[in-house]
C-alpha cells in the first residue's frame, strides 16, 4: 500500500502529553500515512485540543442516517452501481438489513449481479436475493403485539428458514418492541419528530402502531425488555440461539411475567 493507516479509538481520553503529540502530528502530517482519530462523542470545540483538531483535521461524521434520510441514501448507493431501485424495494431492503449501511451495500452488490442488465431493482429481486420475504419480521412483531402465540412462532420458523441471523433477529425485534412501548407511553408514537427517527421507519402505518401499542401496559413492555436482555445474554454465553429466540417470542406474545 502507498499509505499506512493508523486508527486511534477514543482519543478524547488521552493524557495531556499524548494530546500534544497528536496535535504536533496534525499540524504537520506525513504524506505516506493516514491517521484516523475515532470518537463516539461529537467534538464541540470546548477546549484547545478539540478546537485545533476541528481546524486542522478533516471531520467525518459517521453517524447513522435518520429514518427519513435513509431511503434517499439507498437510492444514491444503487445509482452509483448503475441501477435504479423501486420504492418498495428500498423499503424492503432497509427493513431487512435494519438500516445498517454496510449490509445494504453488500446486498446492493449482490442485487446488481442478480438483476437483468439494464433493469431496475424491484421488490421481487430483493426478496429472492436477501433470502426471505422482507415483510416477515414486521408481521412477526404484529403477531407478538396481538398475543397470537401460534402465529408468531410459525412466522419465526419462516424467518429461520430464510436464513436470518439469530442475534440480528433479537436486535430487530427489540426495535419493534421499543417503538410500541414509546407509542404506548406517549413517547412520540404519532409525533413528527419520533416518526422520522430510527424507530419510526419500522411502522409505515402509524395508526397501526398506535392501535397495537395500546394492547399492552407499560409494565408489560418493561418486562419484555428484560426478556430481550436475557435472550441476548444467553446467546452470547453460547446457548443454542434457535430455542432461545423461540422462547423469547413465546414469552413476548404470551405476556409472561
Amino acid at each position: 500500500s502507498e499509505k499506512r493507516v493508523t486508527v486511534v479509538y477514543e482519543f478524547l481520553g488521552l493524557a495531556p502529553s499524548q494530546r500534544t503529540q497528536h496535535l504536533t502530528y496534525v499540524r504537520n502530517p506525513v504524506e505516506s500515512a493516514c491517521v484516523a482519530l475515532v470518537s463516539c462523542e461529537r467534538l464541540t470545540g470546548k477546549n484547545k485540543f478539540e478546537r485545533e483538531l476541528l481546524d486542522e483535521a478533516e471531520p467525518v461524521d459517521c453517524g447513522r442516517p435518520s429514518g427519513d434520510k435513509l431511503p434517499a441514501l439507498v437510492r444514491r448507493m444503487s445509482e452509483k452501481r448503475g441501477r435504479e431501485i423501486e420504492d418498495e424495494a428500498v423499503t424492503a431492503l432497509v427493513d431487512w438489513t435494519d438500516g445498517t449501511l454496510n449490509r445494504i451495500a453488500n446486498e446492493l452488490d449482490k442485487l446488481d449481479c442478480f438483476a437483468a442488465e439494464g433493469s431496475s431493482i424491484g421488490l421481487a429481486e430483493v426478496e429472492k436475493v436477501v433470502g426471505a420475504k422482507t415483510s416477515g419480521l414486521r408481521d412477526l412483531a404484529v403477531a407478538i403485539a396481538r398475543r397470537e402465540t401460534g402465529s408468531a412462532l410459525a412466522l419465526l420458523d419462516e424467518l429461520v428458514d430464510g436464513g436470518m441471523d439469530q442475534a440480528q433477529r433479537v436486535s430487530q425485534l427489540y426495535g419493534y418492541w421499543i417503538s410500541l412501548w414509546l407509542a404506548r407511553t406517549g413517547g412520540g408514537g404519532v409525533s413528527r419528530g419520533y416518526w422520522g427517527g430510527s424507530y419510526g421507519r419500522l411502522w409505515p402505518d402509524r395508526r397501526q402502531l398506535v392501535s397495537l401499542a395500546g394492547g399492552r401496559t407499560s409494565r408489560e413492555y418493561a418486562r419484555g425488555v428484560g426478556h430481550f436482555y436475557r435472550a441476548d445474554v444467553d446467546i452470547r454465553r453460547g446457548m443454542p440461539p434457535g430455542p432461545t429466540v423461540g422462547l423469547l417470542v413465546y414469552e413476548l406474545a404470551k405476556g409472561a411475567s
